[in-house]
């Protein structure tokens, strides 16, 4: 219980065998090198929806993006020198790179948002059409419990970056944002079919 694996991710569950008191018969251990090195080669970093809410940043995957190394820009964001054009975006695994433009297709709530992975370099040959950065986000679902969330996110001018000429265009005391959002998933048949909504 309480094991998290986030997205591309391999992760260790070390446990200890304690004496039973049944007959298990004969048991055989092994302890052989694996074959294939699980550890990952990729450069990567995934970001979650609980890093983004306690960090000032904007409420888009596209923020989420920015953050990885070696990302340079914002949105269709350039990677390792490579163009803009080069990347590919996944959501839940389905590529919904813009087949004319060669960037995003696609565009949501943050709040229907888990995590999202940024590929940036050396990753697996199943992520092919790509020299630049491979976009991986993995959307919220429903459970067998219902649960919801209507945050509100608040920005004056003190929290924008900006330089000193910019005061004197903008009254400080006028200048704000607030930005609500709303999500709620649940079940409708229990362990079988759930829902999710969010705006």
């Amino acid at each position: 219980t309480d094991i998290v694996v986030n997205i591309g991710e391999t992760e260790r569950v070390d446990f200890t065998l304690t004496e039973g008191t049944g007959d298990l018969g004969e048991i055989t251990v092994t302890a052989e090198a694996p074959l294939l090195d699980t550890r990952r080669t990729a450069i990567s970093e995934t970001i979650t929806y609980e890093f983004m809410e306690d960090i000032p940043t904007g409420r888009s995957y596209f923020d989420a993006m920015s953050m990885a190394a070696g990302v340079a820009g914002f949105g269709n964001v350039y990677t390792h020198g490579a163009d803009d054009t080069d990347n590919v975006f996944l959501v839940d695994g389905v590529d919904t790179t813009d087949n004319a433009t060669g960037t995003f297709g696609l565009n949501f709530s943050y709040e229907a948002i888990q995590e999202v992975e940024m590929k940036t370099g050396a990753f697996e040959a199943e992520y092919g059409r790509a020299t630049g950065a491979i976009s991986n986000v993995v959307t919220k679902s429903g459970g067998n419990e219902f649960h919801g969330a209507v945050p509100v996110y608040y920005t004056n001018l003190d929290m924008k970056m900006h330089q000193s000429q910019d005061r004197g265009a903008v009254d400080e005391e006028e200048f704000y944002e607030i930005e609500p959002g709303v999500s709620i998933g649940g079940p409708i048949l229990r362990d079988k079919l759930w829902f999710f909504a969010s705006s």
